[in-house]
């Protein structure tokens, strides 16, 4: 998984960011919530909440919906998200 942050300077304000992960038992969640506080502890700039989903497909639906600013999901949901295949279509983004 990769990750760009754009780092504000000092005296701004915190920016909060939702990560729609998966299911609490699952691997997204287990790799998602030590990640969000991990940068939580060592980052004054950004917060990152952690969310329980559907899983993949959700979280990049939350993500392109704007409810979320990250999201985990596979590379291959990733692709088909980005070419319309199914799941998706052109029409759900």
């Amino acid at each position: 998984m990769a990750m760009a942050f754009a780092w504000q300077p000092g005296g701004f304000a915190q920016t909060m960011l939702q990560m729609p992960t998966g299911g609490v038992t699952g691997s997204y969640y287990m790799i998602g919530a030590p990640l969000a506080k991990f940068i939580n502890e060592h980052s004054k700039q950004i917060r990152v909440t952690p969310n329980t989903s559907g899983g993949s497909v959700e979280n990049l639906r939350r993500v392109e919906g704007g409810t979320a600013q990250l999201g985990m999901t596979s590379q291959e949901l990733m692709y088909a998200g980005w070419h319309g295949k199914k799941p998706f279509s052109l029409v759900d983004f």
